[in-house]
């Protein structure tokens, strides 16, 4: 098991998309799933995060674990989500049309098969056991994004 650990925390094959954004082809399935690296942002999704509610994070920095900047958005509707009173910082209008565009490309990583939004969808699911949803789930318009109630 280890070994295995070992050897898939090694694998850093970084890929393309048609519009030049960085998708990672490895997978930490008891860290987290880094979903795209696009204009000093990474999306990604954490294995068994806390709540209930399927969400991805938008990050900025150079520790991933400590980044300078973090929102955290709702998978299935246009919502930041708070959880555990973190999370807090919110995206701008020009920054949440360039995710929307981003997540509409095609994942390079499935041979243009999906798009990042799929890719995303799946990536919850992988690493959420719990709380799994509809692959078909169709993508929010995340350009008017609302807070929670």
């Amino acid at each position: 098991m280890k070994e295995d650990r070992e050897e898939r925390t090694q694998m850093t094959e970084t890929q393309t998309n048609e519009r030049g954004d960085h998708f990672h082809g490895h997978h930490l399935p008891w860290e987290m799933d880094i979903v795209a690296d696009s204009d000093g942002y990474t999306i990604l999704v954490w294995a068994n995060d806390a709540g209930e509610v399927p969400h991805f994070h938008v990050i900025r920095g150079e520790d991933r674990l400590k980044p300078d900047f973090e929102a955290c958005i709702k998978i299935q509707s246009a919502e930041y989500y708070l959880h555990g009173g973190q999370h807090t910082d919110r995206l701008s209008e020009d920054v949440l049309e360039r995710l929307v565009r981003l997540l509409e490309s095609k994942d390079m990583d499935s041979g243009g098969k999906m798009t990042v939004w799929q890719w995303l969808v799946g990536a919850w699911n992988r690493n959420n056991k719990t709380r799994r949803i509809p692959v078909t789930t169709a993508m929010p318009d995340y350009r008017h994004m609302g807070f929670p109630s």
